[in-house]
């Protein structure tokens, strides 16, 4: 071999392996539990072969594929959740209190609060949601659409959340709630 032939075929490659079986922690009746004290960290997925998932931040959205996560808090800490351009396939993420599985679907209760790669890109593919977070939360994290399949990167960070910051969302809640209050007391007279 002489050293052209090695230089024509030498460079850099990304190379992705796995395993094409059932996938775990594709139901939210059995999410990975993340460990607070294991955060922040970084996880990989394979969707190919997930559970599907129902979705109802971004209107009604069945067929999707994707993996569920929990974690549990004594106290109101930021938990961010970002995927990326990493990721093979448009993503979301979507957080929620409960969720039951019918048959081998996940059907999420009220969405809390839920980002994709359009709605608050990072990169192309990717996404970032932070929210604050209090006792046990159901976090999907999948493709946008039932057509996205692949491989994804998630990175899950918790920080501490100030009195303050929670003092001041109760107050913007509570005005919200008067305001409704005064708007429906004008409709009245």
């Amino acid at each position: 071999m002489n050293d052209k032939a090695v230089a024509k075929d030498s460079g850099i490659y990304r190379v992705s392996m796995y395993v094409d079986e059932d996938v775990p922690y594709s139901s939210c009746s059995e999410p990975y539990e993340l460990d607070l004290y294991e955060l922040p960290i970084t996880k990989y997925g394979y969707i190919n072969k997930a559970k599907q998932s129902t979705n109802n931040c971004f209107g009604p959205n069945t067929n999707l594929l994707g993996h569920w996560y929990s974690i549990s808090t004594t106290k109101t800490m930021m938990l961010t959740v970002k995927t990326d351009d990493s990721s093979t396939f448009e993503t979301q993420v979507s957080f929620y209190k409960t969720c039951h599985t019918a048959g081998n679907v996940s059907i999420p209760s009220f969405c809390i609060k839920g980002e994709t790669s359009l709605t608050c890109p990072n990169g192309s593919r990717g996404t970032s949601v932070s929210y604050k977070v209090k006792g046990r939360m159901l976090i999907f994290v999948g493709g946008r659409t039932d057509k996205d399949r692949g491989i994804y990167k998630v990175t899950f960070d918790l920080s501490e959340t100030s009195e303050s910051e929670i003092e001041e969302d109760f107050g913007q809640v509570t005005m919200i709630n008067l305001n409704l209050l005064y708007i429906k007391l004008l409709m009245i007279y």
